[in-house]
C-alpha cells in the first residue's frame, strides 16, 4: 500500500492523471444515466410499479441536478474543489447504493435524489479542476479528453442495460458503480492539486432565483405529461422559470460584485457567444440520440439489443474526432469552424430523412459514424469557446452557468424533439407503419432546420471578435 501511495504522491498534481480521474467519473455518470433507461421496464416490475409512471426516477434525477448545479462554483470555491470533488463522488456512490437496496418506487426516487446531488456536483467541479490545471493554449485538447467518456457513455449504455438486465439483475446498474466511485475518491486524494478555498459569501436570493427558473423550465419540458401534470400546469410552470430568470437578472444587475454569477462575465465577447450558442446550438446534437433508438426499433424494426449494438462503433468515430478538432480550430479559428460545423450539422440532421426499411445496415453505421465525428467536435468547441478567455477569478462562476445552460438546453432539446414527433402524428401511427416513418422523417427535418439556423449566430457582427485560434491564446 505504500508503495501505491508513494506512487501517486511522487506524480501529485500530475495533469495526465488528474484528466484520466476526471475523465473516470464522467463516465461513471453517463453510463448510469443510459444504462437505467434500458432497464427502468424491469425495475418496475421488480417493484411492482406501473412501468408508466417509472418517469419519475429519471425526472427526479434531473431536477436535483438542476437545482444544484448553480451553486456548484460556489462551494468549489469556499471549501476547494478538491474537497467537494471527493464529496460529490462518494454522495453519487453512496446514493448508488441506495438505488440498488431500494424495495419500492418511492425509496428508488429518494435515492436518485441523493445520487443527482452527487451528479450535479461531480461534472462541473471535475471540469473547473481540469481548466483550473492547464494553460489555456491546451485547454482544448484537455476538455476534448474528458468528455470522450462522457460521449461513449450514452452510446455503450443501451447496449450494457441490455446485458445487465437480460444475464444478470436491474441493481448490478448501480452496484457497478461502487468500486468505480471509490477507486475514483481514493485517487482523488492524492492526484487532485489542493487549491487554498475562498471564503466568498453566497448570494442566497440570486441562487433561489435562478435555481427555481432552471428547475420549473426543466419540469415544465422535460414530457412532464408522463408525470400526470396537465398542460396548463406545464405552461404556468414555464412561465413562472421565465419570470424567475427575469428576476434574477434585475437582481444581478442591481447587486453586480456579489450575485451569484457576476454581470461582468458577459463583458466577454466569446463567453457571451459561448453560452448563447450552447444554449440555442445543443438542440439538434442533444436529440440525436434520443430520437435514433426510437426511430431504429419503432420505425425500422430493430431489436432493442441491436439497436444498442448499433451505437456501439460510434464510440469510435468519437474518439477520432478528438484528435481532429484542435487542428481543425487552430487552421480555421472558433468563428469559422463552428459557422461551417453548425451547418454541417444541422444538414445531416435533416438528412436522417433518407434513413428507411430498404437502406442498408452499413450505409447505417457509416451515416451515424459521420454524424458523431462532426457532433463530437460541435460539443467540445462550444465549451471550450466559453470558457477559453474567461478570467482566473471567474472560472467558478462561468462553469457553473456552462453548465446550468447545458442542462437547460438539452431539457429544451428533448422537448422539441417529442414535440415535433407528436404534431407530425407519431403517437397516433402503428410501429413500423411507413406514417410513422414518415413522422420521424419530419421531426428530424425539423431539428435539423433549427440547427442550421444556428449558424447564423456566428456571422452576425457581434461574434466577429470572439476567440480565434486556441494556439494564439495566453495564459
Amino acid at each position: 500500500m505504500s508503495r501505491i501511495s508513494n506512487y501517486f504522491k511522487s506524480r501529485q498534481g500530475s495533469t495526465k492523471m488528474l484528466l484520466w480521474l476526471v475523465a473516470g467519473t464522467f463516465f461513471m455518470q453517463m453510463l448510469d444515466g443510459t444504462v437505467l433507461n434500458t432497464a427502468l421496464p424491469s425495475i418496475a416490475r421488480s417493484l411492482g410499479a406501473n412501468p408508466l409512471k417509472m418517469q419519475s426516477v429519471v425526472i427526479s434525477y434531473m431536477l436535483t441536478v438542476a437545482l444544484f448545479i448553480p451553486v456548484s462554483g460556489w462551494l468549489s470555491d469556499f471549501f476547494g474543489t478538491k474537497r467537494v470533488f471527493i464529496a460529490a463522488i462518494s454522495i453519487f456512490t453512496i446514493g448508488s447504493l441506495c438505488c440498488a437496496l431500494s424495495h419500492t418506487l418511492t425509496q428508488l426516487v429518494l435515492a436518485r435524489v441523493l445520487q443527482g446531488v452527487g451528479g450535479a456536483l461531480m461534472v462541473p467541479v471535475g471540469r473547473l479542476a481540469v481548466i483550473k490545471a492547464v494553460p489555456k493554449a491546451e485547454m482544448v485538447s484537455a476538455l476534448s479528453f474528458i468528455t470522450i467518456p462522457g460521449l461513449l457513455g450514452p452510446l455503450l449504455g443501451p447496449f450494457v442495460g441490455g446485458v445487465i438486465v437480460q444475464y444478470l439483475s436491474w441493481h448490478w446498474i448501480f452496484l457497478i458503480n461502487l468500486p468505480i466511485g471509490a477507486a475514483c475518491a481514493i485517487i482523488t486524494n492524492y492526484v487532485m492539486p489542493k487549491v487554498s478555498p475562498l471564503r466568498v459569501k453566497l448570494d442566497w436570493i440570486g441562487y433561489l432565483l435562478f435555481s427555481a427558473a432552471i428547475v420549473l423550465i426543466s419540469l415544465s419540458l422535460l414530457q412532464i405529461e408522463e408525470a400526470g401534470l396537465p398542460t396548463n400546469a406545464a405552461v404556468i410552470m414555464f412561465l413562472a422559470g421565465v419570470l424567475c430568470f427575469a428576476l434574477y437578472a434585475q437582481f444581478a444587475f442591481l447587486r453586480p460584485w456579489t450575485t451569484l454569477f457576476k454581470p461582468r462575465l458577459f463583458f466577454e465577447r466569446s463567453f457571451t457567444v459561448g453560452i448563447l450558442a450552447n444554449l440555442f446550438l445543443r438542440f439538434g446534437g442533444a436529440t440525436v440520440p434520443f430520437l435514433t433508438p426510437l426511430l431504429l426499433q419503432t420505425a425500422l424494426g430493430y431489436a432493442p439489443l441491436k439497436s444498442g449494438i448499433t451505437m456501439l462503433p460510434l464510440g469510435i468515430m468519437t474518439m477520432v474526432a478528438k484528435a481532429f478538432i484542435e487542428k481543425f480550430l487552430n487552421l480555421l479559428g472558433y468563428r469559422k469552424f463552428m459557422t461551417i460545423n453548425t451547418l454541417i450539422i444541422g444538414g445531416m440532421i435533416v438528412m436522417f430523412n433518407l434513413i428507411g426499411q430498404d437502406t442498408p445496415y452499413w450505409a447505417v453505421l457509416v451515416f451515424l459514424g459521420i454524424f458523431v465525428f462532426f457532433n463530437s467536435m460541435h460539443f467540445t468547441a462550444l465549451n471550450t469557446l466559453t470558457l477559453i478567455c474567461v478570467d482566473a477569478r471567474d472560472l467558478s462562476q462561468a462553469n457553473s452557468l456552462l453548465s446550468a445552460t447545458m442542462q437547460l438546453s438539452m431539457s429544451v432539446g428533448i422537448a422539441l424533439a417529442s414535440a415535433a414527433l407528436a404534431y407530425f402524428g407519431a403517437h397516433t401511427q402503428a410501429i413500423g407503419t411507413a406514417n410513422l416513418l414518415y413522422s420521424f422523417h419530419s421531426a428530424f427535418i425539423f431539428m435539423g432546420v433549427i440547427t442550421a439556423l444556428g449558424a447564423l449566430l456566428f456571422m452576425i457582427p457581434f461574434s466577429k471578435n470572439i476567440a480565434g485560434k486556441p494556439k494564439n491564446i495566453k495564459g
